[in-house]
């Protein structure tokens, strides 16, 4: 074996592998308990809390009723809770520090492992691997959705360095996600700056205190749908385009280059967007995702595929960017949301959304000092990319 480590199967190593499902249905849960505010009795404990550190706020706290209803676990000591149905492979480390209240209960469809002699920090980081992850994709079922038992799951093997190793791994990788950590949270306060610029120069859009001109988006320009192609028509060279897809994944507020490209015969048949327009990904997984849409400022026209919208216009094309992620407008555009699975808005129902319009002296101002901020994001991005490199180099060489 790879180090000359001992092996062993997960069941061996932790005293503990519980798995779990709710007392009954948990949809009856949803249907019958309210989730409450934080002046309830215990705190809920989701993957989506766990995935981010519990730094975000929109907690769920449950009543007594819902807490005895649900698998009360101690979670007073480390342990490891892996999802089991939906995103099976996703590892989450929780340590008792990382919990605000003393009730806590977990979601269902979870299992929980722990030891009272183990390094709960070293295994987390040995169950992401990809020795671990590579044997655990073998027992996943994909029948109706990605699914495995505690069962199998304790047969699998892990490493067992020495203690000191152990301690040496987490240290090194606990350093790289700490830098990485770290520049998310310089991106954050970049964010929280240029929302303050906003509103110190235009005031909150909802009251709109400074008294500006209010127009429908329909007025002020015109949408036109995109599409033509998709993804599989992406070639190494070629027209320019963009994707709905990117406009999610990998594009921040201004963009002045593309990524892909596609063939002269299928571009024949798409929209081009042109400098100064703005690029609207009209479908998303979620209402927040919704209406995401990017400045092009390109100096050449781009093809814009299906599932988004061109909006050409004559205001600033940053500043409506902007506005389209301000609570104003993400309230505005809720009424026209449509669909279960996806969340689409139509660009004639974006027409109908209003806008406040200052002078277009002022968006430019506002224009260049974002466009500073961008910059200084892009910056950090592509250092967390360097860093996320180097943590894969180093889960591999330990893990693989």
């Amino acid at each position: 074996m790879k180090h000359n480590w001992e092996y062993k199967k997960l069941g061996e190593v932790f005293e503990t592998v519980t798995d779990f499902v709710a007392a009954g249905s948990f949809a009856d849960l949803r249907d019958n308990v309210k989730y409450m505010d934080e002046k309830d009795f215990a705190q809920l404990i989701r993957t989506t809390d766990l995935k981010n550190n519990f730094k975000n706020s929109n907690f769920v706290y449950v009543n007594e009723s819902a807490f005895n209803y649900l698998w009360r676990v101690n979670l007073n000591q480390e342990c490891i809770i892996l999802p089991n149905i939906g995103n099976c492979g996703e590892i989450y480390y929780l340590h008792p520090s990382m919990l605000k209240y003393q009730n806590n209960v977990l979601g269902p469809n979870a299992i929980l492992i722990k030891s009272n002699k183990r390094n709960h920090k070293f295994f987390s980081y040995a169950l992401k691997g990809n020795y671990f992850q590579s044997q655990l994709f073998k027992i996943i079922s994909q029948v109706a959705q990605s699914k495995f038992n505690k069962t199998n799951l304790k047969k699998l093997e892990l490493p067992i360095p020495p203690k000191e190793v152990q301690e040496r791994i987490v240290s090194e990788l606990d350093e790289i996600n700490g830098m990485i950590e770290g520049r998310k949270e310089q991106i954050k306060l970049l964010d929280h700056l240029a929302q303050s610029i906003f509103y110190e120069m235009f005031g909150d859009p909802i009251t709109n205190p400074k008294g500006w001109e209010v127009k429908k988006f329909g007025v002020i320009g015109e949408f036109q749908r995109g599409g033509g192609f998709l993804k599989s028509d992406f070639i190494s060279d070629g027209v320019p385009c963009i994707h709905y897809g990117q406009i999610h994944m990998k594009f921040g507020l201004v963009v002045k280059g593309n990524l892909t490209f596609i063939s002269s015969e299928i571009a024949k048949k798409s929209k081009f967007a042109k400098f100064n327009d703005v690029i609207i990904a009209i479908t998303s997984e979620d209402l927040d995702g919704s209406c995401k849409s990017i400045a092009w400022l390109g100096n050449y026209d781009v093809a814009v595929g299906s599932h988004a919208a061109i909006f050409s216009h004559k205001q600033n094309a940053i500043f409506i960017t902007y506005y389209m992620r301000t609570k104003a407008f993400n309230l505005d555009k809720e009424r026209y949301a449509h669909g279960s699975k996806v969340v689409e808005i139509k660009p004639s129902d974006i027409s109908k959304i209003p806008i406040f319009l200052p002078p277009i002296s002022l968006q430019n101002e506002f224009a260049s000092r974002i466009e500073i901020i961008e910059e200084q994001k892009k910056d950090i991005e592509n250092s967390i990319k360097e860093l996320e490199t180097l943590l894969a180099s180093r889960m591999d060489y330990w893990f693989n």
